[in-house]
């Protein structure tokens, strides 16, 4: 049962809600090794998501549910992408790599094929400025995971002032 428990928290993270409970009054040092020791949280602690504040949780599946420009008087910088489609489907780059980043993944692509048999030396600096930009993506990803976290604290909080002051009307 234990295997199984820790499986099922790498293979499907939605049922982490439905062992939590039956494993918490059972074997509190086994939970606590299971969840704090491994690395199958995306976006967040999975215990705030799911226990504590399943309310003001942001669910990454979804679009944000407050307006981007919130709290920026000035505006923002759009993210945009240089290449078309057209162009990644001639280059057959990947679902998983078409992101933000797809631009600086494509010039490692052309550089890999212009030098290949001596790519590690010939493209090194492509391959640095692809991984620092999907660093700084997944950066502001987290950035944004916090801002709508808080925002939807914020929002939680304001509700519950103004029930107080009509209650003590």
């Amino acid at each position: 049962p234990l295997i199984t428990l820790f499986i099922s928290l790498i293979f499907v993270p939605r049922l982490f809600k439905v062992y939590i409970f039956n494993y918490l009054d059972k074997n509190l040092d086994y939970f606590h090794c299971v969840v704090w020791r491994s690395t199958i949280s995306t976006m967040g602690n999975m215990w705030y998501a799911y226990v504590s504040h399943p309310d003001t949780a942001p669910d990454f599946n979804k679009p944000p549910t407050f307006d981007p420009l919130l709290g920026f008087p000035n505006g923002r910088k759009e993210r945009c992408i240089k290449a078309t489609r057209e162009e990644l489907d001639k280059a057959n780059i990947p679902l998983s790599k078409r992101d933000y980043c797809v631009d600086y993944f494509l010039e490692l692509i052309k550089c890999r094929q212009q030098h290949f048999p001596n790519t590690h030396a010939q493209c090194s600096h492509q391959f640095h400025a692809w991984e620092q930009c999907e660093k700084e993506d997944e950066v502001l990803r987290l950035k944004e995971y916090e801002r709508e976290k808080r925002l939807k604290e914020r929002s939680k909080r304001i509700a519950c002032k103004e029930s107080l002051e009509t209650l003590a009307e």
